[in-house]
């Protein structure tokens, strides 16, 4: 069974709820395995296309421009990085209701790891 290994921590990608995905405008996929490693490793120096994470219901793939984030302490993904993406605003506000966290934009879940 092939495992991906996460580009910035070199950690197996052990939960596909909180796998993201950075293309380069070359084409290059990188993995990793929570955003908070995808966020760092961006602020390289890196030539972004697009940048991919998961629906933490379903995980598809969406635009990490368009999902929906949670922030929580009780979110538990794999780096400590404590956010999980959503397709809609109606899902995301019921998962943070049940973590008791806090819902924000992209620009502001990547602001969590500066």
């Amino acid at each position: 069974r092939n495992k991906d290994n996460c580009e910035a921590c070199k950690m197996t990608v052990a939960d596909k709820r909180f796998a993201t995905q950075l293309v380069t405008k070359k084409g290059r996929q990188y993995i990793f395995d929570d955003l908070s490693c995808m966020v760092t490793y961006s602020k390289g120096d890196v030539d972004i296309a697009a940048q991919y994470v998961p629906d933490y219901n379903t995980e598809a793939l969406l635009k990490a421009d368009d999902a929906i984030y949670v922030y929580g302490e009780d979110v538990g993904s794999p780096m400590g990085g404590n956010v999980a993406a959503f397709s809609s605003q109606e899902a995301a506000t019921r998962y943070a209701e049940s973590v008791k966290g806090t819902v924000l934009t992209f620009a502001d879940a990547m602001k969590k790891f500066d």
